[in-house]
């Protein structure tokens, strides 16, 4: 990338390429291809997610979890108006998943929407816990 801009700059117009650095300085921003900004926290009673969806409504929205993977799906309409003076929320399709750290309890996921915040408790596998095993004396 940095490599192909230096090029661009010695061979020919430093504009040529604007989109493609504008895009690499925003590096780690939310875009319809990556999705999302999430959190996902251990907590006392498991998991607990929080993905950011600002303009999102909840039928928009897909949570699955299969297996260890939990994925997160999305679509935001293309607005109305097509010709923009600077546009930097993404529309379209997105889909994020990422490998638990530990087998959840499909059953027991509790999710809610609201005010753009997906928030989901994810509790552990039951037979994923420790069990205490009782000594015979």
């Amino acid at each position: 990338m940095v490599s192909n801009i230096r090029t661009q700059l010695v061979n020919g117009s430093p504009w040529t390429n604007f989109a493609e650095l504008e895009q690499w300085l925003r590096g780690h921003r939310q875009s319809a291809k990556t999705g999302p900004l999430l959190d996902l926290r251990v907590t006392e009673d498991g998991l607990e997610l929080v993905a950011e969806l600002p303009g999102f409504k909840a039928e928009d929205v897909e949570l699955t979890i299969h297996r260890e993977v939990l994925t997160l799906k999305g679509h935001r309409e293309e607005p109305e108006a097509k010709r923009y003076f600077l546009r930097e929320r993404p529309t379209g399709e997105f889909e994020r998943s990422l490998r638990l750290p530990f087998p959840v309890d499909e059953a027991g996921v509790q999710a809610s929407f609201e005010n753009g915040l997906l928030t989901a408790k994810l509790p552990p596998r039951a037979e994923d816990q420790p069990r205490r095993i009782e000594l015979n004396s």
